[in-house]
């Protein structure tokens, strides 16, 4: 069904997509519908991220249209003045957003948006005032805080996502949180994780025991999950089946793909809820009967979406509540087409929501986001650009996941322009960065160490902790160095009077420590106190007393890897950290290349001047007339 009046503006936020990757295939004649963005709107090739360069930063500036030391997400993470050295706030919580998003500017014009999955704007009840719709998915409905040092996010998913293994071949098994580390240091920027499960073996089937990982905390109080699980041959094809222990109901399907949809009714801690289920065996090998089976996560859409009549509108038993394509399914020992696979899978969750929202009218801005083009990132970009290929066939690994992802990617934005966008529709297709490859990184816990700044003691546990007794700095987060100051930590140790001398120190530490004993290179490209960080767009009370970013070389970020801590315009030979940004719409010029520079908290003011929106109250990006008729 066509939509009853097509939206003003569609927006398309595909995390970490490389502006330079799509143009560079569109020349070649690939990516037709990337390619129709190009011919119809405007291209800005030197579309710089805020700093640091990772997500909930990245894609706040975005909303609001301002700097993260006015709209308060500094990093991934924020420090909570007066708690501990271990103590973190997650960045992905909207309700530590400090500025008014877009939408909620928009709804005093009497806009109405359809937020689908953008980051930083869940939970989905935080925008209660505003004309909004929100609908998120596992994973993206964030509590309030974390332990600084776990592994996963303390999430609002409700069901994980689960890989079902028996006597799996380990190279064969797809990864419990994979970090697919490729450099020594490296810590895995947090995804939603799989968790891997083993069945047990009865007779003639297997049980299936869905246990909620230690790193879930379950807060929504789902009673576990149990299934029935048997492989069978039929005419020589090979089918699984999976029944409910409880009702006996259950289903058979050939294993080449996925099984159909299907419901169970589980108890929560609101009463009960028909939960969305679906199902792929991954692996099985029939000599030894070891397989791999895969679940992806699932959720009660009344907890994902607002406002409360907009959640029941989607209870849909035919399509996943959503998730993200993490890294069991991007790595060296995987299939791309089954990463390709789920990920059409959740673009058609997208599909549906969008299309029931256009038919029934009343839709404004269409914003729709999946971050799976940055999970390829992390774990190929540094092989595609040949900097780290650890062995002969990696490099081709990785030019197969980039080309069937952006193709996916691709055939979404083909379904955009056949279903959302109208003629008088702005289309805006936007990254939050690019990426850069690198084959070591440089940890700055580590630096300061050894320059005598950090001190760790062991616990009864017999780990080794942050000894805030002796410790006089710390890193945070991507970019920030914090002193312990006496009087504002809660076992703080320098004296106010010493506090300058101790930043200098800080900074002289950094300079010290980021240079790589092999090559001699330096990869600090700047080390400020709080004070001066306002041309890194950072400062204030969230920010740490000293903030440094690095260059774009062969040296990546302890955290991200290849994104967070490079500076925006960081390069290297053939990686990019800026990005992509393409519109399209009446008010902009086609077929055109904008060489102007634009900060990514431009973008927002750009659209909403030619859209005749009020600017976001806090916004203090510029307007790019450039690219206007």
């Amino acid at each position: 069904m066509k939509p009853k009046n097509y939206p003003a503006l569609c927006f398309l936020g595909l995390d970490g997509a490389v502006g330079p990757y799509i143009f560079d295939r569109v020349k070649k004649g690939e990516l037709p519908n990337f390619a129709r963005a190009f011919r119809e709107g405007c291209y800005f090739p030197d579309c710089r991220p805020p700093y640091p360069s990772i997500t909930p930063t990245c894609w706040a500036s975005l909303a609001t249209g301002t700097t993260a030391d006015r709209h308060g997400l500094v990093c991934q993470e924020i420090h909570p003045a007066g708690t501990s050295i271990d103590t973190a706030t997650n960045a992905y919580h909207a309700g530590n957003l400090r500025s008014e998003p877009f939408w909620e500017a928009a709804a005093r014009a009497g806009k109405t948006s359809l937020i689908i999955n953008y980051p930083i704007a869940g939970p989905a009840d935080t925008w209660k005032t505003g004309k909004a719709l929100v609908a998120m998915s596992p994973g993206f409905v964030i509590n309030g805080s974390q332990v600084r040092g776990s592994s996963v996010f303390t999430t609002g998913i409700e069901i994980p996502q689960q890989f079902f293994t028996y006597n799996a071949e380990s190279e064969k098994s797809l990864r419990e949180n994979d970090s697919v580390s490729s450099a020594s240091g490296y810590t895995w920027q947090p995804s939603n994780p799989a968790f891997a499960n083993q069945a047990e073996k009865a007779d003639g089937y297997f049980i299936l025991k869905n246990h909620f990982n230690k790193t879930n905390n379950n807060a929504c109080g789902v009673q576990p999950v149990t299934w029935y699980f048997k492989i069978t041959q039929e005419g020589g094809v090979l089918y699984f089946s999976i029944r409910d222990m409880e009702s006996g109901k259950g289903l058979s399907v050939p294993a080449e793909g996925w099984s159909e949809t299907f419901t169970r009714t589980l108890k929560n801690n609101d009463g009960s809820f028909d939960y969305v289920f679906k199902a792929r065996l991954m692996y099985h090998d029939p000599s030894s009967g070891s397989f791999v089976l895969y679940f992806p996560p699932s959720g009660d859409p009344r907890r994902l979406a607002w406002p409360p009549e907009f959640a029941e509108d989607l209870l849909y038993t035919d399509v996943l509540p959503g998730g993200g394509v993490s890294s069991e399914f991007i790595n060296p020992a995987a299939d791309p087409a089954v990463m390709v696979e789920l990920q059409k899978l959740f673009f058609d969750r997208h599909k549906r929501i969008i299309g029931d929202a256009l038919v029934k009218g009343g839709i404004d801005i269409v914003v729709t986001y999946e971050g799976f083009l940055d999970s390829v990132n992390h774990v190929f970009k540094s092989a595609l650009e040949g900097v780290n290929v650890r062995n002969p066939g990696e490099a081709a690994v990785a030019e197969a996941f980039y080309r069937q992802a952006y193709e996916c990617a691709d055939e979404y934005v083909g379904w955009l322009y056949d279903n959302v966008i109208g003629p008088e529709t702005t289309l805006l297709i936007v990254s939050d960065h690019g990426a850069v490859g690198f084959d070591r990184a440089i940890n700055p816990f580590v630096v300061l160490e050894k320059a005598g700044l950090l001190h760790y003691k062991t616990n009864s546990e017999g780990h080794k902790t942050i000894d805030a007794g002796k410790t006089i700095a710390w890193p945070f987060g991507t970019s920030s160095v914090y002193v312990n100051l006496k009087g504002r930590e809660p076992n703080g140790i320098v004296e106010p009077a010493d506090y300058e001398k101790t930043v200098h120190r800080i900074i002289a530490a950094l300079q010290d420590g980021f240079r790589d004993p092999e090559t001699g290179l330096c990869a600090l490209a700047f080390a400020v106190p709080n004070e001066q960080a306002g041309f890194a767009g950072l400062g204030g009370d969230r920010a740490g007393d000293v903030v440094y970013g690095i260059m774009g070389s062969r040296i990546g970020g302890a955290i991200g890897g290849v994104h967070a801590c490079q500076i925006p315009t960081a390069r290297t030979k053939t990686g990019d950290i800026r990005a992509l940004c393409l519109i399209a719409g009446p008010g902009f010029k086609k077929n055109e290349i904008i060489r102007r520079p634009i900060n990514n908290y431009d973008i927002i003011p750009t659209l909403f001047d030619r859209l005749g929106y009020p600017q976001p109250a806090d916004a203090t990006g510029a307007i790019a007339f450039q690219a206007f008729k």
